[in-house]
C-alpha cells in the first residue's frame, strides 16, 4: 500500500461529519486497510462505504444491544444477510452501485476474519546430525573409493570433519605439521585467522586409523601447495568432497560432518559450554542451540539456561 493511499485513509472524514464519527473512525480505518485499496480514490470510496454501513448498523434493530460500543470484532462476526438489508434500506446507494458496494463491504468482512495459521511443509533441516548407522555407511563409502586421490580426499575429510569438527575454513589452512599422530588421542591444531582463534582439538569417533591412511597417500593435485593437506580455498575443499563416488543416498558434506561432531559434544554432558565453544571455534552458542532439539527424547532441555557456564545445566534427566 502506497504512502499516498495510507494518507487518504488516515485523513478521511465524512462530508457531514456527524457526531458518531469519532466513535466509528478507528473501525473505518481498520476496515479500509482490510479491504486493501489499490489507490487513494478507491480508499476514499471504501471509507465512505464502511462509514455509511457502520452509521446505519450502530443504531439498527439487527444489533442485540445497540447501547454498547461497536467494535471491529463485532463487524467480523456479522451475518452476510445484514449487508443485504442495509443495501436495500439505504437511500444513498443507487441501483447501479449496489453490486460494487456489496462486493466492497463483503470483502472488508471477509478480510477482517481471523486468518488460520499458515502450515508450512516440514523440510529437513540442513544441520540435522547423521545417525550412527549413517556414519557407518559413510565410513565404508570413503574407505572404498576407486582411486587414490578420492580415497585420500574421503579419508581426510571424514576423519577431520567428523573426528575433530573442522570445517572448510579450518581445513584450507591445515598442514601436516598441525597433526600430532604421536599423542594419545591424536590432536589437530588449527591456524588462527581473522574468523577464529587457534585451538587444539582431540580426534574422536575412532577416526585416527582413517586419518593415518589419508596422510599416507601423497597429493598429486596441482591445487594443493606443498605441505598443505587441502586447497587454499573453501570452494576447493568442497570440490574435493564433490569428487567422491557416493551411491549411499546419504548427504556427505563437511558441514554435515561438523554438525554431527557438534551434536556429539552436546550429548556428552561432561563437557562445559566454555570448553565446547573453544573446541568448536565458536564465539556464540547459537550453532549449539540449533542442535538441542535433536538430543535424545529421554533428556529434557531447558533452553533458558543454554547461555550458562555449562551445558550440563541445560540437560536434566527425567
Amino acid at each position: 500500500m502506497s504512502h499516498d493511499t495510507k494518507r487518504v485513509i488516515m485523513g478521511y472524514e465524512p462530508e457531514a461529519c456527524p457526531g458518531d464519527w469519532h466513535l466509528l473512525r478507528p473501525i473505518v480505518i481498520l476496515l479500509v486497510i482490510a479491504y486493501g485499496p489499490a489507490n487513494g480514490r478507491r480508499a476514499r470510496h471504501a471509507a465512505m462505504v464502511a462509514y455509511q454501513f457502520l452509521h446505519w448498523y450502530r443504531a439498527s434493530a439487527y444489533r442485540s444491544n445497540p447501547a454498547t460500543q461497536l467494535s471491529f470484532t463485532e463487524f467480523g462476526e456479522l451475518d452476510l444477510t445484514v449487508f443485504d438489508h442495509w443495501i436495500s434500506d439505504s437511500t444513498f446507494i443507487g441501483t447501479a452501485a449496489q453490486r460494487t458496494v456489496r462486493t466492497q463491504i463483503r470483502r472488508m468482512h471477509r478480510n477482517s476474519q481471523p486468518q488460520p495459521a499458515l502450515q508450512l511443509p516440514r523440510i529437513p533441516r540442513k544441520d540435522m546430525p547423521l545417525t550412527a548407522e549413517q556414519v557407518g555407511v559413510l565410513r565404508l563409502m570413503v574407505s572404498s573409493q576407486p582411486t587414490l586421490a578420492r580415497l585420500r580426499a574421503g579419508a581426510l575429510t571424514f576423519s577431520l570433519g567428523l573426528g575433530a569438527g573442522l570445517d572448510s575454513h579450518d581445513l584450507r589452512y591445515l598442514t601436516t605439521r598441525d597433526i600430532d599422530l604421536e599423542s594419545s588421542p591424536v590432536t589437530v591444531t588449527t591456524h588462527e585467522t581473522r574468523m577464529r582463534k587457534q585451538r587444539t582439538v582431540p580426534l574422536g569417533h575412532d577416526t585416527s586409523d582413517l586419518l593415518r591412511r589419508g596422510l599416507s597417500i601423497p597429493s598429486n593435485s596441482t591445487g594443493i601447495k606443498e605441505g598443505f593437506l587441502f586447497p587454499q580455498s573453501a570452494n576447493g575443499v568442497n570440490d574435493m568432497v564433490k569428487q567422491l563416488i557416493n551411491h549411499t543416498g546419504i548427504e556427505y558434506s563437511i558441514f554435515k560432518l561438523r554438525c554431527t561432531w557438534l551434536f556429539s559434544l552436546l550429548a556428552d554432558t561432561r563437557i562445559g559450554l566454555r570448553e565446547m565453544m573453544y573446541l568448536a571455534g565458536l564465539t556464540s552458542p547459537s550453532a549449539l542451540i540449533d542442535l538441542l532439539p535433536y538430543l535424545p527424547g529421554e533428556l529434557e532441555i531447558d533452553p533458558t539456561v543454554v547461555a550458562s557456564t555449562s551445558l550440563v545445566d541445560c540437560v536434566v534427566a527425567k
